[in-house]
């Protein structure tokens, strides 16, 4: 059995609550250079911890465990259907019901079946559609689907970097072949890739795959967990760094090639290697940041956060804003208490029942 890694729980909250302050500001204006609204919208990195999370905790789990057979294959989608697919599905008919009815926008039946099947996040004319911040749930599935032939191939040797570059090189050759078809803009172009697309993203992934593997060894040599917290401060300092200088360049540089180059540095390298830092830091030392993370309110709130990230921008959101005239903090408040009751009376007893059903099913069988 594999530990449960408290102060993770409690990192994803973070996570999500770093994603709400971007969406709280939805028509952020850059040339006001309102400082405090500037670091706000850099929240989006939210989705950066969220990944480097995903690839450490799939790994982590699954690696050591891994088999080339249809039946660990099977356990395994299981498993990873059961924790993201409910929710999201429930919420997605529901957004779409909900905007239909309320004549926000017509239902489309090929948007609606792109949603419900992840794909919209492969189309840049569907991207923000039903859930919009829901599009990063199409990278995780990608890196869910491919997640096991990473093993095969990391199996016996470590080989991230060559990965990583494959995986990039691919994405421009789908934007290339995408452009020839502009088939509702499939893989829209190069800033889409490398934004919204696990090929784009995959580095954050193979991250949290380098965790997994560095936690791995330090297991086998039963390594203690060390009073200091250098690599967590470091990895903190340098996480803040990021968010503080993307704002400083968003709000007060005009931005050219150059500068949007700089800035995909940022995001897709520099502040994924600052989580490097920061989860190791948390998994190997003892800190007041990860007894904070661990504590009981946050890994309620880190459970429930993917609730949370689900509904802190849609038709929940607005219809509660729009009714009850609540300020941010309030709504947050209320957004994080139906998401406490979602977890626990309909998304945690939903994720049990189809993995109780699928080991029923294969006991029969």
């Amino acid at each position: 059995m594999k530990q449960y890694f408290f102060q993770l729980t409690g990192l994803r909250a973070i996570a999500a609550y770093m994603v709400f302050l971007t969406h709280v500001i939805p028509d952020k204006d850059f040339a006001k250079n309102n400082f405090a609204e500037n670091i706000c919208s850099i929240g989006y990195l939210g989705v950066s911890i969220f990944f480097v999370l995903s690839g450490f905790l799939i790994s982590y789990r699954y690696m050591d465990d891994f088999k080339f057979s249809l039946s660990w294959l099977k356990t395994y989608m299981v498993n990873r259907i059961a924790r993201i697919y409910p929710m999201y599905f429930i919420l997605t008919v529901a957004t779409f019901f909900y905007n239909d009815y309320f004549h926000v926008f017509k239902m489309d039946p090929i948007i609606f079946f792109t949603n419900l099947t992840f794909l919209r996040g492969y189309f840049d004319d569907f991207l923000f559609t039903g859930i919009s911040q829901g599009w990063s749930l199409t990278v995780e599935e990608t890196f869910y689907l491919i997640a096991p032939l990473l093993f095969l191939i990391l199996f016996k040797k470590n080989r991230l970097i060559i990965l990583s570059v494959s995986f990039i090189l691919l994405g421009v050759l789908l934007v290339f072949v995408g452009k020839q078809f502009d088939f509702y803009h499939f893989m829209g172009n190069y800033k889409f890739m490398f934004y919204f697309t696990f090929f784009g993203r995959c580095i954050e992934f193979f991250i949290g795959i380098k965790i997994a593997l560095f936690l791995k060894k330090q297991e086998d040599h039963h390594l203690q967990s060390e009073n200091n917290y250098k690599n967590t401060i470091f990895g903190l300092l340098t996480m803040l760094f990021v968010i503080v200088l993307l704002a400083i360049l968003k709000g007060y540089f005009q931005e050219s090639y150059l500068l949007s180059g700089f800035i995909l540095l940022l995001n897709n390298l520099v502040f994924p290697l600052a989580v490097y830092f920061f989860m190791k830091g948390l998994l190997t030392e003892s800190s007041y940041i990860k007894d904070f993370l661990s504590t009981k309110i946050m890994v309620v709130l880190g459970k429930s956060s993917y609730v949370f990230y689900l509904i802190h921008i849609g038709f929940i959101s607005y219809f509660i804003s729009d009714h009850f005239g609540l300020n941010t903090f309030a709504l947050f408040i209320v957004l994080n208490t139906i998401s406490i009751l979602f977890y626990y009376f309909l998304e945690s007893p939903l994720n049990n029942l189809i993995r109780k059903l699928a080991v029923k099913k294969s006991a029969i069988t």
